[in-house]
């Protein structure tokens, strides 16, 4: 492929990236065997994400020191798509054993 081609899918790539428009706390509670994903603010009930990553992290860490292990685990940023933000695996919160096990 000509270093011609390579740049202009790149460049057409940039122009298709979706600007952040905010975070939001990931966290699963446990409850025996059932685990269900949960995140805040609410997206979906319209309340306003978080603005910054580091934000996002800030308040992750204040969660996790404010519940209980045994409740919620594997806590984690992610953006308005719900997607992990990257790094997220080595800055999970509470995470599993099993959780930690995965790239």
């Amino acid at each position: 492929m000509e270093y011609k081609a390579v740049l202009k899918i790149m460049k057409h790539k940039n122009k298709k990236e979706k600007k952040i428009e905010g975070f939001m706390v990931h966290f699963e509670w446990v409850s025996g065997s059932i685990r269900t994903g949960d995140w805040f603010p609410s997206k979906h009930q319209g309340e306003k994400l978080i603005k910054t990553e580091e934000m996002a992290w800030k308040l992750a860490n204040r969660f996790a020191e404010a519940t209980s292990s045994d409740i919620i685990r594997n806590i984690y940023v992610v953006n308005q798509d719900f997607i992990p933000v990257p790094g997220f695996v080595s800055k999970t919160l509470k995470p599993d054993r099993m959780f930690k096990c995965k790239s």
